[in-house]
């Protein structure tokens, strides 16, 4: 199957816009740097901030996890360009993993989670996706692990944090 990379961008900015909504709600005071080069660099979509205290934030939307109970743990974005995965280039506090269609997201400390998985990877199954690009000429290949992701929520630094919707 080779998805399409604009429907997974609107899927993924309708997962972004719920997660950032439930932070605002928890007290955060967010900023949007989806659009900042500094920030697309390193991988980091929010900024929040309570009680003083800072955080950086990257948000996955995954519209297989609750059907499959697997977290994709990208390795490697772009195969044919050599572009590292976003778990291996991110550099935010926070990764914010949100299965589309739960009531919840999982708040994973990201550079805990990238130490455990990378230092396991040899026990997950490797899988590649591929999506059509944005301007629609030609396929990239993005490669990652399946993790279970009740592998991963049996740790102290992962937990359920519910969602809060916004009003329709």
């Amino acid at each position: 199957m080779i998805y399409n990379f604009n429907e997974s961008l609107l899927r993924g900015q309708n997962g972004e816009a719920t997660v950032a909504y439930t932070l605002m709600r928890m007290g955060y005071r967010v900023t949007d740097v989806r659009n900042d080069s500094t920030y697309q660099d390193i991988d980091t979509d929010l900024l929040g901030q309570r009680d003083n205290i800072k955080t950086t934030f990257e948000i996955k939307t995954d519209s297989y996890m609750a059907k499959t109970g697997n977290i994709y743990f990208e390795t490697v974005s772009n195969e044919e360009m050599a572009v590292p995965g976003c778990m291996l280039k991110t550099q935010a506090d926070v990764l914010l993993y949100y299965p589309e269609g739960l009531d919840y997201m999982l708040w994973i400390d990201m550079p805990t989670y990238r130490e455990y998985v990378m230092s396991r990877q040899e026990t997950y199954r490797d899988h590649s996706v591929q999506n059509r690009r944005r301007n629609g000429n030609g396929v990239s290949t993005s490669l990652g692990l399946i993790v279970p992701a009740s592998e991963i929520e049996a740790f102290d630094w992962c937990h359920r944090e519910p969602l809060i919707f916004p009003a329709k």
